[in-house]
C-alpha cells in the first residue's frame, strides 16, 4: 500500500516479527510510481540456493493489483557471501499493476545474466540476525528512477524446504 511518507532510505522493512513470511518496503524516487510501498506476505518470499549454490533471492507476486499498487518484487543475488559485505552484482525488478504487462523498474548488474541486458547500478546488502535475514537494495535504473528496497525474511525457502 503506498503512503505519502517522504522518500527516505529504508533501514528495515515493516515490522514482521511473529509473521511466517516476509515484510517488504519499496521506495521509488522518480517515475510514474514514485511513492513508498509496504507489503507483508504471510507466505515466505525469500530463498537461498534456488538459483545457484550460494544465491539469495526474493519472489513476491500478487495478482489483482491496480496500476498504482506494488504487485511484484523479484531479486536475485548470485553470491550471498559477497552480499554480506555489499555487492553490486544483483538483479531486481519491481512491478506495479498487472503481473504481465504492468509497469516495471529494473536494475540488472549480475555476471552471466542470461536473458537480461545489463542496466542500472546499485548495491545489495544482506544482514543475517539469528533466524531473520534482511536484504537492502539501493540503486538507480538506467532511466534514473531510484529504487530503495528492504526485505525482511522470517522464513526462507531452500531446496530442503522452508527454514
Amino acid at each position: 500500500t503506498p503512503d505519502n511518507a517522504p522518500a527516505a532510505t529504508p533501514k528495515r522493512a515493516a515490522s514482521t516479527s511473529g509473521l511466517v513470511g516476509s515484510g517488504i518496503t519499496v521506495i521509488l524516487t522518480g517515475g510514474a510510481n514514485s511513492e513508498t510501498y509496504h507489503v507483508i506476505s504471510k507466505d515466505p518470499t525469500c530463498s537461498e540456493g534456488l538459483t545457484g549454490d550460494n544465491s539469495f533471492g526474493n519472489q513476491y507476486s500478487e495478482k489483482g493489483k491496480a496500476d498504482n499498487e506494488l504487485s511484484s518484487l523479484q531479486l536475485i543475488i548470485d553470491d550471498k557471501n559477497a552480499a554480506k559485505k555489499g555487492t553490486d552484482k544483483f538483479s531486481i525488478s519491481v512491478g506495479f499493476g498487472k503481473l504481465l504487462g504492468g509497469k516495471t523498474y529494473n536494475i540488472s548488474t549480475r555476471d552471466n545474466n542470461t536473458g537480461f541486458k545489463p542496466e542500472g547500478s546499485g548495491k545489495a546488502t544482506l544482514r543475517e540476525n539469528g533466524r531473520t535475514s534482511t536484504v537492502v537494495v539501493e540503486g538507480k535504473t538506467a532511466g534514473g528512477v531510484g529504487i530503495s528496497a528492504s526485505i525482511t525474511c522470517n522464513k526462507i525457502m531452500t531446496a530442503n524446504g522452508i527454514q
